[in-house]
């Protein structure tokens, strides 16, 4: 497949729920890189033409910005195929990835999913679904058909889903990086200007976009917007009266207030071992790739020997 132009420097695939949205705010915030208006627009992993990129970045870049061109998007994380399209459409690009202890990651996961209406809140039928079938959807899924939410459970296969960029890219153009990196400003911002070969980036804090507890006005504001935008003729005027980068900042500001609001969807103990098996089985061994990183770990990676 032909490459793409203008190209991709570099691209953050994920993990979900492991620090991206405040990637993407602490990346936004320097000169030297350029990131779309808004956080996820899957478009990749359906190998785009020429012509359908070029439009895409025309309105989704700041045109002004002349810093190294990325997108941070998660959505490509749990895809099998999407490695091997990034190397074919841009084989010299960068690959950013940050993990979360995977268990944790899941549960965070599976309850966004409630909390925005893709699943139902039904551990037991969930798991009964997507283990029966995780084969076919680990080989077949992509953002627009994850409609069981097996997103969810898949993206803490980082054993298969790191593997799978190591057989498409040198290990040089992969940065693996932690949540728990985040905690030092000043070591996050040396990681990634090492790794994309930038000037220092001056990172005083780390921004916090997820505060955890969301009112309860936000939540009603929320799901009036998500309705009334629904509407066909609600989102014509939308898009004839407000500009494309405000219509993304608007999208990713609002979703930010439902995606933490998780108190009450609790998971017996029961599910949350089975989960545990599952992720520990399909983990083995990648403390033995991360190791090939020369990175420091934190202690929940031992676990994965």
């Amino acid at each position: 497949m032909a490459e793409l132009t203008p190209p991709l420097d570099f691209i953050c695939v994920g993990a979900p729920k492991a620090g991206t949205t405040t990637l993407y705010y602490l990346l936004k915030a320097s000169r030297d890189i350029c990131l779309p208006y808004g956080k996820e627009n899957p478009i990749l992993h359906t190998r785009p033409s020429k012509g359908v990129w070029s439009t895409f970045v025309s309105t989704n870049y700041d045109r002004k910005c002349k810093g190294l061109r990325g997108k941070i998007d998660p959505s490509y994380w749990y895809t099998s195929q999407f490695p091997r399209i990034l190397s074919s459409i841009f084989p010299e690009i960068k690959i950013v990835i940050i993990l979360r202890e995977p268990l944790e990651r899941f549960i965070s996961h599976y309850k966004m999913l409630v909390r925005r209406g893709k699943i139902q809140h039904n551990i037991e039928e969930y798991l009964h679904n997507v283990l029966h079938n995780i084969e076919t959807l680990r080989d077949n899924l992509d953002p627009s058909s994850d409609t069981m939410g097996a997103s969810a459970l898949l993206s803490s296969e980082y054993l298969r889903i790191i593997s799978e960029y190591l057989r498409f890219f040198p290990e040089n153009h992969i940065l693996i990086l932690f949540i728990e990196d985040f905690k030092d400003p000043s070591r996050i911002g040396r990681l990634i200007a090492n790794f994309l070969d930038i000037p220092l980036l001056s990172v005083n804090h780390i921004p916090q976009k997820h505060s955890g507890e969301i009112s309860r006005k936000k939540i009603i504001l929320w799901k009036a917007f998500k309705t009334l935008y629904g509407l066909p003729l609600m989102r014509s005027i939308g898009r004839k009266v407000i500009p494309l980068r405000y219509r993304k900042r608007i999208l990713t500001q609002v979703g930010e207030w439902i995606v933490e609001h998780e108190g009450e969807i609790l998971i017996p103990n029961s599910y949350v071992a089975t989960v545990r098996e599952y992720i520990e089985k399909k983990n083995r061994g990648l403390k033995r790739v991360i190791e090939r990183s020369r990175r420091q770990f934190p202690e929940w990676v031992e676990r994965y020997a």
